[in-house]
């Protein structure tokens, strides 16, 4: 298989699974998300290499348009600006209210397996975390024990309450600061198994657009 991206796309691991052929890889199952989440081994994490394809060349047209992928997310994604961003407030108010944070599907989610649907969270307020510690040279975080608690909050209200989901069925995390592509605005992923496609899940999304279509890229083959 020939694949032609433009050199300085080709970094790290993405420069290798870019390369490879969909066939070649293993989908991600639950219970492997699980087990990398509950370690804290996110470097594992990557995408379907179609899909990393896409993402790089889609990368590249955005930074040349926008100037940067982060100027494209704040104008054109949440449709923010830096001054939403620059207001200082308290980490307790994360989550708080529907003004400070948006929930959009990941238009370029891992290589996950049919049936788990990938959302991210974006905050206008600093999601508080600390180090832990190094793993092949980079450096881990997690969030803090308070910030935990507002998330795991958070998740009850809205998708296990409001989507009628079991908690066995969602799993969540925030990258390393070193495996962000974004880090100028904080988020945190949601990962829902199997999840009842009804008004409920349309509602949370409602910040998204062409959301039904987006939807059957998690749930066909």
């Amino acid at each position: 298989m020939e694949v032609y991206l433009p050199q300085n796309l080709m970094i790290g691991k993405d420069a290798e699974n870019a390369l490879k052929d969909d066939s070649e890889f293993i989908r991600f199952s639950w219970e492997s998300l699980r087990d990398i989440i509950e370690n804290n081994e996110l470097q594992k994490l990557m995408r379907l290499p179609s899909d990393l394809r896409q993402y790089l060349l889609w990368k590249s047209s955005v930074v040349e348009t926008y100037g940067s992928v982060v100027n494209y997310v704040i104008k054109m994604k949440l449709q923010w600006t830096s001054e939403d961003l620059e207001e200082a407030k308290s980490y307790t108010q994360i989550l708080s209210n529907r003004d400070l944070y948006k929930i959009l599907l990941n238009d370029f989610p891992y290589g996950l397996e049919k049936g788990i649907i990938h959302v991210v969270v974006w905050s206008k307020i600093r999601i508080p975390d600390h180090k832990l510690d190094s793993a092949n040279g980079m450096s881990r975080e997690t969030v803090t024990d308070e910030a935990r608690a507002l998330i795991e909050d958070f998740l009850e209200a809205n998708f296990v309450k409001q989507l009628g989901m079991s908690r066995e069925d969602i799993l969540w995390f925030k990258n390393w600061a070193v495996l962000m592509s974004i880090r100028d605005i904080d988020h945190f992923h949601v990962l829902l198994r199997r999840p009842r496609i009804n008004e409920q899940l349309l509602d949370l999304l409602k910040d998204d657009t062409n959301v039904i279509d987006k939807l059957k890229k998690f749930t066909r083959d």
